[in-house]
């Protein structure tokens, strides 16, 4: 089981705990955000009915008490999530021919046509008491001519700056993020999104990163 706790930096006592939503066998739990009006995001992923599945779970941070829990089915992985105001930036991995896992109305197949994952970045209104509202997807991965390599891509991190944001992870071979091309030559790459639209503004081939960070 997963759980999410908060934590007195200057005593290192929890303040609370809580599993609710995460209570389920061999989940992951990936990491934290927090909002302006004080909530708490958490990104996992879990075996659902056999299958792996991204989930977002919102928590009140003043108590810990359970908002809302999202299972996305089509994703595998949510590894990455960070937030500004009440918007949410989710990172992970996506696998399926013509899926449409934050129901964007915009669906997407993964390489190979939807046999073999790829990686994306999400923006979702996360204000709602009821359920996350999606605002925009963006694909990171080559088209179903990739040829197989995107399964090696995984589950990149994302960190808001401003009105940009940051996406870096692990990729071997030629793609595309948005319009911005990469060779895959290093293994890696660094991206910046405008992120009220997801458009791409540059990216860059890198070694592959794990996380990635930002000064402004």
């Amino acid at each position: 089981q997963g759980f999410v706790c908060k934590v007195d930096m200057s005593t290192g006592h929890a303040i609370w705990a809580t599993d609710v939503g995460l209570r389920v066998m061999g989940i992951v739990t990936r990491a934290t955000a927090t909002t302006a009006a004080g909530h708490v995001l958490v990104s996992a992923n879990a075996k659902l009915n056999g299958i792996n599945t991204g989930l977002l779970g919102k928590y009140d941070g003043s108590n810990g008490a359970h908002v809302w829990s999202m299972a996305y089915n089509g994703t595998s992985v949510l590894s990455s999530v960070d937030a500004l105001d009440e918007i949410a930036y989710t990172t992970g991995l996506f696998k399926g021919f013509y899926v449409d896992p934050f129901e964007t109305g915009t669906p997407l197949t993964s390489s190979s046509n939807g046999t073999r994952s790829d990686a994306f970045v999400a923006s979702l209104d996360v204000s709602s008491s009821t359920r996350p509202a999606p605002k925009w997807v963006v694909q990171i991965g080559s088209s179903s001519t990739d040829r197989g390599w995107s399964d090696r891509t995984r589950g990149p991190a994302v960190v808001v700056s401003g009105d940009f944001l940051f996406v870096a992870g692990a990729l071997q071979a030629a793609s595309v993020i948005g319009t911005c091309p990469l060779t895959g030559e290093f293994g890696g790459y660094l991206v910046k999104l405008d992120r009220q639209t997801g458009s791409c503004l540059w990216a860059k081939d890198t070694p592959p990163i794990q996380r990635v960070v930002s000064d402004g």
